[in-house]
């Protein structure tokens, strides 16, 4: 509820405490669309934590230990497949898998 002024302090305290922890070595994961508008709206920078992202929930489920379809489909192909000069195939394969995982 950080879009009402009586709330943002909490959030951005978490922020910038997030951003001093990332200054001094420690990792920090920002997901989720409101979480990153948070930021613009403190003027913080995405380059002051390690990882942003807007998918909120696919975070969550990365964070759980969950299967992530996109993520799934890609581990069965190497930079080599498609460096290699045979690329006929392999979008339709692609393809496929990202059926299969979804």
């Amino acid at each position: 509820v950080f879009e009402f002024t009586s709330f943002e302090g909490g959030t951005k305290a978490c922020a910038l405490a997030l951003k001093d922890l990332t200054a001094k070595g420690g990792v920090t994961i920002i997901g989720g669309g409101d979480s990153v508008a948070a930021l613009e709206k403190f003027k913080l920078a995405k380059t002051d934590f390690s990882h942003v992202s807007t998918g909120g929930g696919a975070s969550l489920e990365f964070l759980e230990g969950k299967t992530l379809p996109g993520v799934a489909c890609l581990e069965n192909y190497s930079a080599d497949d498609y460096q290699s000069g045979d690329q006929g195939e392999k979008p339709s394969d692609f393809s496929k898998e990202m059926q299969k995982a979804s």
